[in-house]
């Protein structure tokens, strides 16, 4: 896009707040190197600062310290797995890190279900050393012979949001997150009783839980609704309730999250937000 000189890139800049005008934006920022302040202006700002950093700069904009916003994060899971037959094998090093991908959807959770599981290739094995009861001499030697037969099964859920995982900002401006994460468990262990079909083993004791804030998955912290009601909301458009110059185009906007990241659908929706900006713009005198 740079080449084509379908935009102008300016590096060095972090931007901390914008100020709503009638016709234009203010965007206020920092330059990295001096700290120095540089204001830009713009007829329209679209907030693509990653979910999480999109809502403090909405809430920080409107010197808002007292709001909680919802925080969307997939609940996660890791079990490893076994198969007999390739203890003591090569450790095979041409595999794609994803061997199978997993869909479920039954009685066991509401909202569909994602699985893959992973050659050790792509995740880092000494995680899976460090999990081994045996001294780190032990743990050595029995790698060597277990870590061809192992592989790693992630489990994602679906997001809602509950009214016990919220952010807001601190009179700093800083970010202030609570999140309590879900430990479902009873897709894990139907999928363990699967896999040992095609010869992989497991147990419901090895399955383990990522900590709240491990995810790159984040969102809903400015939901879009069909006719938003309240402030922090958006419309389909991406524009923030209330305003008329702002957009919201990452995954802050996103009222829920599905089982798997979505990352193509965001690019596709940013695009789309663009789109719209971009013809708003063009039939505005």
């Amino acid at each position: 896009m740079e080449k084509q000189k379908g935009i102008t890139y300016l590096s060095g800049y972090l931007v901390e707040r914008y100020q709503e005008k009638e016709d234009h934006v203010l965007v206020i920022s920092r330059n990295i190197a001096d700290g120095s302040e540089k204001i830009f202006r713009c007829k329209k700002l679209i907030l693509c600062l990653g979910a999480l950093n999109t809502a403090r700069t909405v809430l920080y904009s409107n010197q808002d310290d007292k709001t909680k916003l919802s925080i969307l994060e997939n609940p996660c899971s890791f079990t490893p797995l076994i198969s007999l037959r390739r203890i003591g094998m090569p450790l095979e090093k041409q595999s794609y890190s994803s061997q199978l991908n997993i869909f479920y959807t039954g009685p066991l959770w509401h909202k569909p279900v994602i699985g893959m599981v992973y050659e050790v290739n792509g995740i880092l094995r000494s995680d899976l050393l460090f999990k081994f009861p045996l001294t780190v001499s032990g743990r050595l030697v029995a790698a060597k012979y277990l870590l061809p037969a192992m592989t790693l099964l992630q489990v994602f859920y679906s997001e809602e949001g509950s009214a016990s995982n919220y952010l807001k900002i601190n009179r700093s401006g800083d970010l202030v997150i609570n999140y309590e994460q879900k430990k479902p468990g009873m897709v894990e262990r139907h999928l363990i009783k699967s896999l040992r079909k095609i010869g992989y083993y497991s147990l419901p004791q090895l399955i383990q839980y990522s900590e709240a804030g491990m995810s790159i998955h984040y969102g809903g912290s400015l939901p879009m609704r069909k006719e938003p009601q309240k402030k922090y909301e958006t419309w389909p458009d991406g524009r923030l309730y209330g305003s008329k110059h702002i957009y919201v185009g990452d995954a802050a906007g996103f009222p829920q999250l599905p089982s798997k990241n979505l990352t193509f659908t965001i690019m596709a929706n940013t695009m789309r937000i663009a789109e719209c900006v971009k013809n708003e713009i063009q039939k505005t005198p």
